[in-house]
């Protein structure tokens, strides 16, 4: 079985947790912004997620991260008009912590454990495409197993 699921906006990778200290006691917490895209993702995922899947066996990753152009690579004529690597922040581990934790939670698998194959690639979108609904900046996800 193959769950597909799409989350739009700017690719956002995993942040580190913050702390607080408030009456002499240290509290871990989960920056919000990274909470709201987990949540997002994990509904996409839940909503997507095929009758029968099971939450048993391994399961293969795929993630794409399409990111807009900057300005500097628009106007060069010498990069071409077809997709990019994108070689920056985020990196492509935080990016694969958060679609692995946004999968645990809703309930695609009982641990992330059971990944044994995972492929995250970083790209900018061709020349042309930003602006249309494909041409959005965004997260594609596909997992293979259940």
């Amino acid at each position: 079985m193959i769950l597909r699921a799409t989350h739009l906006g700017p690719p956002q990778g995993a942040r580190r947790h913050r702390m607080t200290v408030r009456g002499g006691h240290a509290r871990a917490y989960q920056d919000p912004r990274q909470a709201a895209e987990e949540m997002d993702l994990a509904a996409r995922l839940r909503a997507e997620l095929p009758e029968g899947w099971s939450t048993d066996g391994g399961y293969v990753v795929h993630v794409v991260a399409w990111f807009g152009r900057p300005a500097r690579l628009k106007r060069t004529k010498d990069r071409g008009t077809g997709e990019l690597r994108h070689l920056g922040k985020p990196d492509a581990d935080n990016i694969a912590k958060l679609v692995l934790d946004a999968a645990t939670r809703a309930g695609v698998w009982r641990d992330d454990a059971l990944v044994h194959t995972l492929l995250v690639q970083r790209m900018y979108l061709a020349l042309g495409e930003e602006g249309l609904e494909v041409g959005l900046p965004r997260i594609e996800v596909m997992i293979e197993g259940g």
